[in-house]
């Protein structure tokens, strides 16, 4: 765990003696967010989803309406009304993006016996605005647009018709000065011009559109291609595509900029066999394989593609799997650097169809958005789910005014914001700044926390966050700070009291150890040393006499030389000393304690 980069806590975070029991996981991913977005009375179609201004935006068609919500931190609130340009047209192939901070939505529309046109609306704060619609460059039909915002730019790509000739990749992005589309394609993007193209995704990359796309390249075989613009062309990267063979065919290619690299999902199947998911990314001159399948089980197809997300310049995919001949379910994988572990499991249910899975980075939390409905029934609902921690372990450790406030934190290797909720008695009206998680599958945060009424009762609890609300609660805990004779008026010394028995005193000291860990530097694994505190705890025996029940900042002096400032924390029957600064080495031998005026003979052994 990172505690060098909780410099506020420092002198709590080395604090680490007692013992943390394990528990039974609470959560992976949390529901908090996973109430239907619709009634789930109706049929609904598969899920798109973005980030803006770090917000959960989630766009879906019930029955033939285009609907889109986001969550404002306690419940999903819809923007608007439906999208459709025609009240009643058919509504497919939908995307939504934020685009310099503002939601944009591409989709096809077409009234029955009509072409099929692509729209673009973007949302004004109270309304949807269409941009100078459709975008469609010819008489025929458009469809499968895909929109991304390019350096602040709307860009889509989409699938144009052309009577006589395949069907081709197009791309068009927004002029706002002039108030009109932008054609980016007037050499196509196909490789082959006889052949058709489709399912286009755009990403940027360093503020450049990449597109990936599948075309036909004879004999029922597609080739996974991706082109970006330069200079007003498009240049293929990868003569020979994705596909791993001449023999494979590659289709529905998802592409993301995860640390700045082009990165690809798609779904490769050899002569009829399994439809499996595959991720490679672009080093600038070829295309490298990141690992085997991502499928759960090889033997088991995919339902539909892939979704990929850039977490912290860690690649993030989601699909799912069929598990039976008429069910299927949701999975999440991360790349771990040299292959793909599940990212936590997402909420099963007991029978359920699983559709369009839909990432989305929300503060550093994966979010996920699913079609899910029973087998064999219309009936379906827009579920969103995010990735949290499993809390145990919780302890609080209080003094008078103040607590130390402890919990071990399952992360599933991805690092998740933490902080704690505390009140008196039963509220908890206070909370805490976010901690992060490191990433490594299990840490432990620390907090404390001051300012508290002694002989009082206090509730608390940790939480996780995606940077603007929570989404998952650990379980409740109570603490009562410790009673305080407040400061008087000075009287006369009485008589010295009896000796009462020595106490306990605990001695925590920490060092710096380099250890060696896996960071990801432009989405490539790379080994680095990194300083770290090992703490270690020792009880102090030996003649101890305090004379107030606890101090905050004190010394540690041996003649007038000061070894160490410490923080002291009163107990039950044991003090601990902290060790902030050591600045001498501690060795057995007689030191005295100064906090304040207050001065206490210890003898180290």
């Amino acid at each position: 765990m990172g505690w060098g980069t909780r410099a506020r806590l420092a002198s709590f975070a080395l604090l680490m003696s007692f013992v943390l029991a394990p528990a039974a996981a609470r959560a992976a991913w949390s529901n908090v967010v996973g109430e239907s977005l619709d009634s789930t009375t109706s049929i609904v179609t598969a899920p798109t989803a973005a980030t803006i201004g770090g917000v959960p935006y989630v766009a879906w068609t019930d029955q033939g309406s285009l609907l889109v919500k986001h969550w404002n931190g306690t419940a999903w609130v819809q923007d608007g009304g439906a999208l459709n340009v025609t009240p009643g047209a058919r509504v497919s192939d939908h995307t939504i993006a934020g685009v310099g901070g503002v939601p944009y939505v591409a989709w096809t529309e077409a009234v029955s016996g009509q072409r099929q046109q692509v729209y673009v609306e973007h949302w004004n704060g109270s309304a949807w605005v269409e941009n100078d619609s459709p975008l469609n460059v010819s008489s025929d039909d458009a469809n499968e647009p895909w929109i991304t915002d390019v350096g602040g730019v709307p860009y889509v790509a989409f699938v144009q018709d052309i009577s006589g000739s395949p069907s081709q990749i197009d791309v068009e992005h927004w002029d706002a000065g002039q108030g009109t589309w932008v054609d980016d394609s007037v050499t196509p993007l196909n490789v082959s011009t006889s052949e058709i193209a489709l399912q286009p995704s755009i990403a940027d990359v360093g503020g450049v559109p990449y597109v990936a796309f599948q075309e036909d390249t004879g004999a029922s075989k597609f080739t996974v291609y991706v082109e970006h613009l330069n200079a007003g062309q498009w240049v293929l990267d990868g003569a020979d595509g994705l596909n791993f063979s001449g023999t494979d065919s590659a289709f529905v290619p998802t592409i993301a900029s995860i640390g700045g690299v082009p990165y690809v999902a798609f779904v490769d199947s050899t002569n009829g066999g399994p439809q499996n998911a595959y991720v490679k990314h672009w080093n600038g001159t070829d295309w490298i394989s990141d690992g085997a399948s991502l499928n759960p089980d090889p033997a088991q197809s995919l339902v539909q593609g892939v979704s990929l997300l850039d977490v912290g310049g860690t690649p993030y995919a989601a699909a799912s799997a069929l598990t039976s001949a008429s069910t299927s379910q949701v999975f999440v994988r991360r790349w771990t650097g040299s292959g793909w572990d599940p990212a936590g499991v997402p909420p099963a249910q007991a029978v359920v169809e699983t559709s369009g899975e839909a990432l989305t980075n929300v503060g550093g939390v994966p979010f996920l958005a699913s079609a899910q409905q029973a087998a064999n029934s219309p009936v379906a609902g827009i579920d969103v789910v995010a990735l949290a921690p499993d809390f145990s372990s919780e302890q609080s450790i209080a003094t008078d005014t103040g607590a130390l406030l402890v919990t071990r934190v399952k992360d599933y290797d991805t690092p998740l914001p933490v902080f704690f909720q505390y009140g008196l008695g039963a509220s908890l009206t206070s909370a805490t700044a976010p901690q992060t998680t490191d990433g490594s599958g299990s840490s432990t945060i620390v907090q404390a926390i001051t300012g508290l009424s002694p002989s009082t009762a206090y509730s608390w609890r940790p939480l996780s966050t995606d940077g603007a609300s929570p989404i998952a609660f650990g379980p409740l805990q109570t603490f009562t700070t410790g009673a305080s004779n407040g400061p008087g008026p000075v009287g006369q010394a009485g008589p010295a009291g009896p000796t009462g028995a020595a106490g306990k005193v605990e001695l925590v000291t920490c060092k710096a150890v380099t250890r060696t860990v896996t960071r990801r530097v432009n989405g490539h694994p790379h080994k680095v040393k990194v300083t770290v505190q090992k703490c270690t705890a020792k009880l102090v025996n030996g003649p101890v006499r305090f004379i107030v029940a606890s101090a905050h900042a004190a010394r540690l002096v041996r003649g007038r030389v000061v070894y160490a400032r410490v923080e002291v924390l009163g107990g039950r029957g044991t003090t601990r000393l902290v060790v902030v600064h050591a600045l001498r080495r501690l060795t057995a031998g007689r030191y005295t304690l100064i906090s304040g005026r207050t001065r206490q003979a210890i003898q180290l052994r």
